[in-house]
């Protein structure tokens, strides 16, 4: 098993390689029609500039899927207050003798 994951590490590794050098690429090629381009005249203008933007971007989606989700069952209650997603159910697991769970 452990070969196994190694071998998918590698494959995302540069899985991750390649799209990073796509990315780079395009920026180079958007940004030098007409003046200088970002990465080839100086590498940390445009990373840190594509870092942001792929960064907001992230955010958003962080931001949108948070709110798709939604908050638990009644809403208004805090987590510890009631059923939410993932909880047991105390009484069932008592008749299942499970009493050790809480």
């Amino acid at each position: 098993m452990s070969s196994i994951a190694s071998a998918l590490t590698g494959v995302g590794i540069s899985i991750r390689n390649r799209l990073a050098s796509f990315i780079f690429s395009i920026v180079d090629n958007i940004t030098s029609e007409g003046t200088e381009s970002w990465v080839s005249s100086n590498i940390n203008k445009g990373y840190y500039c594509i870092l942001t933007i792929l960064s907001l971007i992230n955010f958003v989606y962080y931001t949108l899927c948070s709110r798709a989700y939604g908050p638990c069952v009644g809403e208004g209650k805090k987590v510890g207050d009631g059923p939410c997603v993932g909880e047991g159910n105390k009484a069932r697991d008592e008749e299942e003798g499970m009493n050790d769970v809480y």
